[in-house]
């Protein structure tokens, strides 16, 4: 979400966090994460909301203390 909200560097620290991750996938890292994205979108039914309700939706969690961590 960093990379929505424009915060370069916490996004690239979460890029370097899920690395060893996405590396243990097997499947093309970006197909794992456009299915992460939906199920996103799905789990938060953003589906149902306004773009200005997404946008809001999302600055919430993004900004949560929870998140937030994850960008440390």
């Amino acid at each position: 979400m960093a990379k929505i909200f424009s915060r370069h560097s916490q996004a690239d620290a979460a890029i370097r966090k899920i690395a060893p991750l996405l590396e243990q996938k097997n499947e093309n890292p970006r197909i794992y994460m456009m299915a992460m994205r939906e199920k996103l979108t799905d789990d938060l039914a953003l589906y149902k909301l306004s773009p200005a309700g997404q946008g809001e939706r999302l600055r919430d969690i993004y900004e949560s203390g929870t998140c937030q961590k994850l960008y440390e």
